[in-house]
């Protein structure tokens, strides 16, 4: 089973304050994928500062990070955001930028991760 078919839904079908249940996938340990989802919402503070430094390489560099780690651990909508968050700092739109941050702070916000 890909490690996208273990998300019960994602984050963009979600309507305002719904929350969204995540399995961890089950070729990895449930431990290692909540510490993933942890360091990603510290991470995701991180990212906010630097973009309000215009610290575009940092954003870069962490959004290119997002995006390649996000599905591996069963998360994909961290990829697509990480993504645009990338693609944003590369070219230094800051309300791009700002929207691709926001779209991740809420899906961080609302996801959790459940028991099998």
């Amino acid at each position: 089973m890909p490690l996208s078919d273990s998300l019960e839904t994602t984050a963009h079908s979600q309507p305002g304050g719904a929350r969204i249940r995540v399995m961890a996938p089950p070729e990895l340990p449930r431990q290692l994928v909540a510490d993933y989802l942890a360091r990603c919402r510290e991470r995701a503070q991180a990212l906010r500062g630097a973009a309000e430094r215009r610290d575009y390489t940092a954003v870069a560099v962490w959004g290119h990070r997002m995006k390649g780690t996000g599905c591996s651990y069963g998360f994909p909508d961290v990829s697509a955001d990480g993504a645009a968050i990338e693609q944003a700092a590369k070219r230094q739109d800051a309300a791009e930028l700002e929207a691709a941050l926001a779209r991740l702070a809420a899906y961080l916000e609302a996801v959790e991760l459940v028991e099998p």
